[in-house]
């Protein structure tokens, strides 16, 4: 129950933050930890009892629907809270999209019709401000919005006589920017392993590469070949990355698939177990394919929910036929016990007989000792009552011959001792 409360509290943890929406993978794996848990404490405690009861013990079972409702219930709200502040997070997008849209929607009527140029830089400057002000937008939308914001922006600054008072120090200043820039992505693309930290750091320098202003045109050719090759580069990292944990994804899903065809397997098997002894060899074969489940690693999250709902139900599934066939085997046994008992107060009732229907009377009741089959445990002491009273009978059987077969002998010896005097 401890680790329960654990994963409980760390939960709990999640509650206390304002934005969650980041935190959905981790939530989720803390879900799965805890329902993983839960089914092993709740397969243990299952075996605990089933070992009790074959020893005649009785234990009580453990009650987990206290902490699994509590943790249930703090993460389905944790989970509806993100929903909410995903959703309020694509509206704000959706909101931000507008504006900058709008702004440059006002950077075009800049360009094309303000000629006084201090009117024109001072609006641009407000347009810009205020572009870097907005924030995220949505992602399908981002790369398109900020390419004409940038295009615009180049336009602006080539179409301003101003541009002419300050572009050779712009220019060097924002190469500078640039090569810095490049910098920085080559030792990303060279140093950081980290496939999360590289899409970050890779739309934050992309967003930093926009936001430098223009550069000579003889540079911004070069310039630009080297930023898109090293871009590109980037991409080709993060993509072989997913592309190498889809396949490792794939090949842990037909790995659970597989287990989960086995569990199936067994729970056949397990309809058909007639003794403890399969039942016991049964359950030793499901506790080794959930260990051999724990150690493979996740799949894709639709995927890996799906076979994970398999493989719980066919664990069920086999202690649920476990629990049923323990008592149908109870009960057949009881049931043997009882007619072998039937079977040892009649042959006690018999053992001071001699008679021949006595006799074969016996000889039905060890035959139909033999039919009912084992009774378990009590066999032993079943047996030794039925086999005392069988022994009796035949020791009492035994003696009245022997005593027959004297009284024989001597008649015998009397009929020759007569014949002997007649003969004198």
């Amino acid at each position: 129950m401890e680790q329960l409360n654990t994963l409980l509290d760390q939960l709990q943890t999640y509650a206390l933050r304002d934005d969650l929406v980041p935190c959905g993978k981790e939530i989720n794996d803390l879900k799965i930890s805890f329902e993983d848990t839960l089914l092993e404490m709740e397969r243990v405690n299952q075996i605990q009892m089933l070992e009790a009861r074959d020893a005649g013990e009785t234990i009580d079972s453990t009650d987990f629907s206290e902490i699994k409702n509590a943790f249930l219930d703090l993460y389905k709200r944790l989970h509806e809270q993100r929903k909410q502040q995903i959703l309020l997070k694509d509206a704000l997008e959706k909101e931000n999209l507008k504006l900058k849209r709008s702004l440059i929607e006002d950077l075009k009527k800049i360009i094309e019709s303000e000629e006084n140029i201090g009117t024109a830089f001072n609006a641009y400057k407000s347009i810009h401000e205020t572009w870097k002000k907005v924030g995220d937008i949505p992602r399908d939308q981002r790369d398109a919005v900020q390419k004409e914001y940038s295009r615009l922006i180049e336009i602006f600054f080539y179409t301003m006589r101003i541009y002419r008072e300050i572009k050779t120090h712009d220019y060097k200043r924002n190469s500078q920017n640039k090569q810095v820039v490049l910098h920085k992505l080559q030792q990303l693309r060279n140093e950081e392993e980290d496939i999360k930290t590289v899409e970050q750091q890779l739309r934050t320098l992309q967003d930093e590469w926009e936001e430098i202003g223009p550069v000579q045109n003889e540079e911004w050719d070069a310039l630009k070949t080297k930023y898109w090759e090293v871009v590109r580069q980037i991409y080709d990292k993060i993509n072989a990355h997913y592309e190498a944990q889809r396949q490792v994804y794939e090949k842990n899903i037909e790995a659970k698939k597989a287990l989960v065809l086995q569990m199936q397997e067994l729970c056949v098997h397990a309809g058909e177990a007639n003794s403890f002894k399969t039942w016991d060899a049964l359950t030793e074969k499901v506790k080794s394919v959930q260990e051999e489940y724990k150690k493979i690693g996740p799949g894709a999250r639709k995927e890996n929910d799906l076979v994970w709902k398999q493989f719980r139900t066919a664990i069920d599934a086999f202690f649920e036929l476990k629990k049923n066939k323990a008592k149908e085997q109870q009960a057949a046994l009881s049931e043997r016990i009882e007619a072998k008992k039937k079977l040892i107060l009649e042959a006690e009732q018999l053992k001071d007989s001699t008679g021949k229907e006595a006799t074969q009377r016996i000889i039905q009741l060890q035959k139909d000792w033999k039919n009912i089959g084992n009774s378990g445990k009590a066999e032993n002491q079943l047996w030794a009552k039925f086999r005392g009273a069988c022994d009796a009978f035949f020791a009492a059987k035994d003696a009245e011959n022997a005593a027959a077969d004297k009284a024989l002998e001597e008649n015998y010896e009397l009929k020759l001792a007569v014949i002997e005097k007649i003969k004198a």
